[in-house]
C-alpha cells in the first residue's frame, strides 16, 4: 500500500503480487494489485487478476470474493480507474494519505 501510496506503480505490482499469490489470497493484497495495474494502463489484466482469485476463491474455499474487492472489480469492469485518493478512502482504509 506504501509503494501505492507513493505512485510507485510497478513496485506496487510487484509486491502486491507476491502477497496475493498466498493461499488463500489476500484480497487486501489483490486490491492493491488492482489498483496499480489500472494506474499503469493495464485495466484488463487488474480483471484477469480478479477473476483468477474469485475462480480459486470459489473452488477451493467456497466463498466470494470480500465485497470491497467485488465493487473494485465492477468499477474497473465499467473503465473507471479510482484515483489513488478515492482508492485510500473506498478500498484501501488502511492506507494513509
Amino acid at each position: 500500500e506504501a509503494a501505492l501510496a507513493r505512485h510507485e506503480f510497478l513496485n506496487a505490482v510487484e509486491l502486491a503480487s507476491r502477497a496475493s499469490a498466498i493461499s488463500p489470497p489476500r484480497e487486501d493484497a489483490l486490491r492493491v494489485e488492482m489498483i496499480a495495474l489500472c494506474q499503469l494502463g493495464r485495466r484488463s489484466e487488474s480483471l484477469i487478476r480478479y477473476r483468477d482469485c474469485e475462480v480459486y476463491l470459489r473452488r477451493e474455499v467456497r466463498c466470494r470474493p470480500d465485497p470491497l474487492t467485488s465493487r473494485l472489480e465492477e468499477r474497473l469492469r465499467h473503465g473507471d480507474c479510482p484515483t489513488i485518493r478515492e482508492a485510500q478512502t473506498e478500498f484501501l482504509s488502511a492506507m494513509t494519505s
